[in-house]
């Protein structure tokens, strides 16, 4: 339902949910999951890569995105 960076938060915001993190809520039942930045990398590599098992023609921009996502976040 939504996702909120960390980044939008100062330290001692009420909110504030930690640095170099990432909110998921769910909308049902105040769920919801804090991923570091790497974590999320790591989530996004493992489905990139059964994305490119199925579209072996869109590895090298699925590659360059997954570059770009490592470079952002300093990861």
């Amino acid at each position: 339902m939504a996702v909120i960076y960390s980044d939008e938060y100062d330290v001692g915001d009420e909110g504030y949910f930690g640095e170099n993190c990432i909110l998921f809520y769910y909308g049902v039942d105040d769920t919801y999951d804090i991923v570091s930045y790497k974590e999320l990398y790591d989530y996004l590599q493992v489905a990139c890569n059964f994305y490119i098992e199925k579209n072996e023609d869109k590895k090298d921009e699925v590659n360059e995105y997954l570059l770009r996502i490592k470079e952002k976040y300093s990861i």
